[in-house]
């Protein structure tokens, strides 16, 4: 339980619904009952529904993101999940392809809140209300992420509050840190050509793909048009798709591949493999998920490298320029000072080969090492400074120089390279940072990621160069387009 000097331990309450109106009545009002008795135990609970305009929102089709996405944004500001398993399904996630035939696929809306509390390795205690045992399908889930800080425990429906406080009073395990002592001795541990652990099973997605299997026959159609939602950041209306709603998404199509899943179908599917995975790693790097997480971006570009070397893609091909920036992402974090160095070494060896095996278009592994670069320069190598400005200039020129001619792919280059000058004298490369902004905000449903960073770095360089009001306004407008409701936090 809770220190009385500090706030109740916030729990996210997770179950699933039916359809049936008077089912959906009584388990509304038992999760009410439950979160307003938690409190005499010293600890608070949080429903999904507490946010939701409309309380049978997860049947409607046409709210769909709205739900999964305030789910998500509740369970990710609770300390813990608890989950009840018992005689309820949840509600399918439904796609609708461009012939317009709706495809209901297996994950619920309910595993999807599991799926998100496994990516933000979040302590989660499922409760299995009067021993019940999980049907095929969630039970084929649950086994699928046991990786995931999962506890479990059975108890009948009158003890559910009981069995919370006796495992918080236990001392759960705590939020996995971003830089782990673990992560961290596996990366002192080389191999020969200084290649580190980095394929070790902890830091493949779930394990390796390989060896996640499921009953069932694949839908392919039902994977196409699930990395098809993922990929997609906008919906039909305009509107921006969170992150995890579209990892949810993308959860459906891996859903599929599990199905039929053998060494030879790996083989025949690597290039849906390859899609998915990639999908994921880049939703996971923008979700914030960097670091050592079986669900993160280096364990599924780590799967995707591992898969594609298994039948023989051309090096070429490897994703040299993502395995960089993951890597990259949990140097930031790395408490080791040496193991930091060694990752933001790698990272710059890896960006060299993807530079060396992309001539046409190197502009990529130009802006990774750019940055990684910067990172070495904060680190005790301030020369590298220099680098980072040749890094991004190059980019630039390349972007600039190409034949397919892209003003927010230039945008993208410009600013970073405005950012690094600024960041060396404050009021150098303002105005080219300022540009780039404006180049990427030309399309803001496809690079929206992007135009943030770019405004927090404009922001940023305004602030510093002393122009309050300006770099004021630029983190409004950064503010404003990340749809941040800061109450809810």
């Amino acid at each position: 339980m809770a220190n009385k000097t500090e706030r109740p331990t916030r729990v996210f309450l997770s179950s699933p619904f039916q359809s049936r109106d008077d089912v959906r009545t009584s388990i509304t009002e038992f999760r009410k009952q439950l979160q307003t008795e938690a409190p005499q135990l010293g600890f608070e609970i949080e429903l999904a529904e507490d946010h939701t305009k409309d309380k049978n929102a997860s049947e409607s089709d046409s709210n769909l993101i709205d739900v999964i996405s305030i789910c998500n944004k509740r369970l990710a500001v609770c300390d813990v999940v608890v989950a009840l398993i018992f005689e309820r399904h949840g509600s399918p996630i439904t796609f609708k392809p461009a012939d317009a035939v709706e495809i209901k696929c297996e994950v619920s809306i309910f595993e999807t809140e599991m799926l998100v509390a496994a990516m933000l390795a979040k302590p989660t205690l499922l409760i299995y209300v009067h021993g019940f045992t999980p049907h095929d399908k969630l039970a084929a889930f649950l086994k699928l992420i046991e990786t995931a800080q999962l506890q479990r425990t059975s108890c009948r429906q009158t003890e559910i509050l009981n069995s919370i406080s006796g495992w918080l009073a236990a001392g759960t395990p705590g939020q996995r840190s971003k830089s782990t002592d673990i992560f961290d001795l596996l990366l002192r541990k080389r191999q020969a050509g200084r290649r580190t652990e980095a394929n070790r099973p902890e830091l493949l997605f779930l394990g390796g793909v390989e060896h996640l299997s499921s009953s069932g026959t694949t839908n392919l159609a039902l994977v196409e048009t699930a990395i098809k939602s993922a990929r997609q950041s906008v919906d039909g209306q305009g509107r921006h798709v969170p992150e995890t709603v579209r990892l949810a998404f993308l959860w459906a199509a891996f859903r599929e591949l599990f199905k039929e899943n053998n060494p030879e179908l790996l083989r025949q599917r690597q290039a849906i493999w390859q899609d998915a995975l990639g999908a994921w790693a880049s939703l996971a790097a923008w979700a914030g998920m960097k670091g050592p997480f079986l669900l993160g971006e280096l364990a599924a570009v780590n799967a995707n490298f591992k898969l594609m070397e298994a039948v023989g893609c051309d090096p070429s091909h490897l994703p040299y320029g993502a395995r960089a920036s993951a890597l990259l992402g949990i140097a930031r974090y790395s408490r080791a000072r040496r193991v930091r160095l060694d990752l933001l070494r790698l990272a710059q060896a890896l960006c060299t080969e993807h530079i060396r095996f992309n001539s046409a278009d190197p502009s990529g592994g130009y802006l990774i090492r750019g940055y990684v670069n910067g990172h070495l320069a904060i680190h005790g190598q301030p020369w590298m400074a220099w680098n980072v400005l040749s890094d991004f200039q190059k980019a630039l020129s390349v972007r600039e120089k190409s034949p397919v001619r892209s003003d927010t792919a230039i945008g993208e280059a410009m600013a970073d390279l405005g950012f690094a000058q600024s960041s060396i004298v404050p009021s150098w490369g303002l105005s080219r940072l300022k540009e780039g902004v404006a180049l990427m905000e030309k399309d803001t449903h496809h690079r929206r990621n992007f135009i943030l960073r770019g405004k927090d770095n404009y922001a940023n360089a305004l602030r510093k160069a002393g122009r309050l009001d300006e770099a004021d306004s630029q983190a409004a407008e950064a503010a404003k387009l990340r749809g941040e409701d800061k109450t809810d936090q």
